[in-house]
């Protein structure tokens, strides 16, 4: 039972002990940009819970942008070697989602975000700055320097997150990016800086740290396609930049693309992320509203997917891997999908929470 999905998977050179992962997630534990006691606790319970990767929430490089975590300089480093030694014992493998909002939020000095050109997204509502050359160097250099200090962390990989409407999406975007040098025109150039970037990340991390990216399309097709995504995650596979990826569906103008709500069903995501990585030759993780073993079982076996993500179904009862495995599935706290905890409470009130699981946060 659940052979697949309890199988090991390697990724570069990190193995995983099972296909069930849970991706980034804002939690607004961190203090200070930091690693926190509660941030640790909240990941340990779902590693004690049998999660074979965790990747932490999206940790800021840049000072012009830093929602929770900031990975800004060497002072992460002791509180990534504490969670590191926590979840050891546990077998769980983690990685950090390094991250730039670009125009998606103002800084954090409340001036205009730095973004491709001057396009305000609807979000912020702020015509941002448009990145200097040099801008974009510190930024390239940014990314490398938070990798490294993942990996004297202790942690096991990165994840560059190119999707969702940040500012690596942004760079993608034909509306987003109206550059008229090297980082803009044609797809090539706009896929140039995440290119620099996780040819940066490769070259500041040992060859068994996992990297891996995370993208998606828009809402909006205009804005940027799948079939977009598609040619760039072929592009990041074949010059060896990549050892997974992680493919993700919409951005912030539809946010229940990317979160379904109790109207989605299991799995609502994978046709349209799953399409344009088949074959893809590199461990594919999917999201899209999985709630048990027996879901995530049914897609891996169909070759859809290498892990697949169980992110609020893993707020609403940790413990879905061991009691699954232990034969008893039938105890699990399900998830209901309301979204009022995991995303409406940490928007409001600042720290995820969870209607069915009030030890949650």
């Amino acid at each position: 039972m659940y052979q697949r999905a309890l199988s090991l998977i390697a990724i570069g050179g990190v193995e995983v002990k099972n296909r069930i992962a849970r991706t980034a997630h804002a939690t607004m534990m961190a203090r200070g940009g930091g690693i926190t006691p509660e941030l640790i606790a909240y990941h340990l319970a779902r590693a004690e819970g049998g999660v074979g990767l965790t990747i932490l929430e999206a940790a800021g490089v840049h000072p012009s942008s830093v929602l929770s975590l900031a990975n800004l300089d060497d002072s992460i480093i002791d509180g990534y070697r504490a969670l590191a030694a926590a979840m050891a014992p546990t077998g769980m493998r983690v990685f950090q989602q390094l991250w730039h909002g670009g125009h998606i939020y103002p800084q954090p000095d409340g001036a205009p975000p730095l973004a491709p050109g001057t396009v305000p997204s609807h979000i912020a509502g702020i015509a941002p700055r448009p990145l200097t050359r040099r801008q974009i160097a510190e930024i390239i250099t940014a990314y490398a320097a938070a990798a490294r200090r993942c990996e004297v962390g202790g942690l096991d990989g990165v994840e560059i997150h190119g999707g969702h409407g940040y500012l690596l999406a942004q760079f993608l975007s034909p509306v987003h990016n109206q550059r008229e040098d090297e980082y803009g025109g044609d797809l090539e150039g706009r896929m140039r800086l995440l290119r620099e970037v996780l040819g940066a990340v490769r070259d500041a991390v040992s060859p068994g740290f996992a990297v891996g990216v995370r993208l998606s399309d828009s809402a909006d097709p205009r804005i940027l396609a799948m079939d977009d995504v598609a040619a760039v995650a072929a592009r990041l596979r074949d010059e060896g930049l990549i050892d997974y990826v992680n493919m993700s569906w919409g951005d912030y103008y539809a946010l229940q693309r990317q979160v379904g709500g109790m109207d989605a069903p299991t799995g609502f995501q994978i046709p349209y992320t799953a399409p344009p990585v088949a074959d893809f030759g590199l461990p594919r993780l999917l999201n899209g509203r999985f709630r048990t073993l027996e879901e995530v079982e049914q897609v891996l076996r169909e070759g859809e997917a290498d892990l697949i993500s169980m992110v609020r179904a893993h707020i609403a009862d940790p413990e879905i891997v061991a009691k699954s495995a232990a034969g008893h599935p039938e105890r699990v706290r399900p998830c209901i999908a309301c979204n009022q905890g995991c995303i409406g409470r940490a928007a409001t009130f600042g720290r995820l929470g969870c209607v069915v699981n009030t030890a949650a946060g």
